[in-house]
């Protein structure tokens, strides 16, 4: 058994092939609310990019792809996804993020900053890089995210892989996810463990610290028709031109 960092190799390989329909119908979303708004090009930013699949689709769309995510795995995985997309190993705290059209982060990005001050840091860090009019699209995990009981299992199995991970919520706004993961390796299998921790956040209270900084905000349950759980919202936030 191996104790992995944050999204190892096999993790990376497990929500890279099962668990990208929230990011490619996403990227379909931004995508969609650029056109609308009249944006052919420009730089586009794909905050906790994981494996790519949001930075190849901007990039496919026209718009210059950045991309940034912590885990090593996930950044080979989107080099090879997005060629062309300039993409950066590293943290979205510390990061220099550059001037941008647009900026996303999907799949709870910034609840897994490690403490509240830094996720309040980074939004006004994309202020700060977005154009007049940018958008900033992302989406959060907000309090009920451990189910009725506080805590929730689920588990996934191909031919390949197999996923177990189990949350637990505490009563003081934070999550943690033990997820165990088995990997076909020739006749054997390897089992890998990881341990995630998030802060979760109420979309109102989220919302006015958005427009504390200075955005216009919008709330809602999904990217588009693509619908998420009650206890997670997605943002559009748009800097004023």
């Amino acid at each position: 058994m191996a104790m992995s960092g944050f999204y190892g190799a096999d993790l990376a390989r497990v929500h890279d092939e099962g668990f990208a329909d929230l990011v490619e119908n996403a990227a379909a979303f931004v995508v969609d609310l650029l056109r609308r708004s009249q944006v052919r090009e420009g730089r586009v930013l794909d905050l906790g990019c994981g494996a790519g699949q949001l930075t190849a689709s901007v990039s496919k769309a026209g718009y210059e792809a950045w991309g940034v995510d912590v885990s090593g795995p996930m950044i080979a995985r989107a080099r090879v996804r997005a060629p062309a997309a300039t993409l950066v190993q590293g943290s979205i705290i510390d990061v220099d993020l550059p001037s941008c059209i647009a900026a996303a982060a999907v799949g709870e990005v910034l609840n897994y900053l490690p403490r509240p001050v830094d996720a309040a840091a980074v939004l006004r860090r994309v202020y700060r890089a977005l154009v007049p009019g940018g958008l900033f699209v992302f989406d959060v995990a907000g309090p009920g995210r451990g189910g009725p009981t506080g805590t929730r299992t689920a588990a996934r199995v191909t031919d390949d892989w197999a996923v177990v991970a189990t949350s637990r919520e505490s009563g003081r706004g934070t999550l943690e996810r033990g997820i165990t993961t088995f990997s076909r390796d020739g006749s054997c299998w390897r089992r890998s463990e990881e341990r995630h921790f998030q802060n979760l956040y109420a979309a109102g209270p989220f919302a006015r610290r958005l427009r504390r900084i200075g955005f216009r905000v919008r709330v809602r349950r999904g990217y588009g028709a693509y619908r998420l759980g009650r206890d997670v919202a997605v943002l559009i936030a748009r800097k004023p031109s």
